[in-house]
């Protein structure tokens, strides 16, 4: 449900639509599922809903997103309080899709 709101935002902004629930897979290893991504920008977007408060789902994040970032990709991680000013939210993941080559 998060999610198709801020893919409603992103489209009305002008933004390029993502891809949903993709295998992010380098050198032939599995390194996640990411909720919302960008490949020609590597950008991942992954909403944290309640269950990612557990000690063990929080160390399994970390460990995802770590290896994202040893293989280039960027990883925006979003709450519940994204969406209370989701124009704000929007306009962070517009400031780093520029920064990683998008021209809008």
């Amino acid at each position: 449900m998060r999610e198709s709101l801020l893919r409603v935002e992103l489209h009305q902004r002008g933004l390029p639509a993502p891809e949903i629930n993709l295998d992010i897979i380098e050198e032939g290893e599995w390194l996640g599922c990411g909720d919302l991504v960008w490949r020609a920008y590597r950008l991942i977007i992954e909403y944290d809903g309640i269950h990612h408060g557990e000690r063990r789902q929080r160390h399994q994040d970390a460990q995802t997103r770590n290896a994202y970032a040893e293989h280039g990709w960027e990883c925006l991680v979003w709450t519940g309080r994204h969406f209370r000013d989701l124009h704000a939210s929007v306009d962070q993941v517009e400031r780093v899709m520029r920064t990683r080559g998008w021209t809008g």
